[in-house]
């Protein structure tokens, strides 16, 4: 399912990003929205989500039929996983 998924994105910082990345064994290509949207506006916390979607979605990253996986994580150990796929 890895190499499925085209785009990714998530709410939290450079560590997160990194720690995702790692865990999920995701590129470095599939994580560069949310690294972008980090640089452009810094961590806006859950709203990150929806401006890294954003991005992808207004690029010619994915197409029709590509798979986007969306996390996030909140106050304390709740965490929260999306599986898009653009129509």
């Amino acid at each position: 399912m890895r190499r499925d998924i085209k785009d990714s994105g998530g709410a939290g910082g450079k560590r997160i990003v990194n720690a995702v990345r790692d865990a999920l064994g995701l590129s470095e290509r599939q994580v560069s929205a949310a690294r972008e949207v980090l640089a452009d506006f810094g961590n806006r916390s859950s709203p990150t989500l929806w401006f890294v979607l954003r991005r992808i979605m207004d690029s010619a990253r994915v197409e029709s039929g590509d798979w986007l996986m969306m996390v996030a994580f909140g106050a304390g150990l709740s965490a929260h996983a999306l599986l898009l796929k653009k129509a």
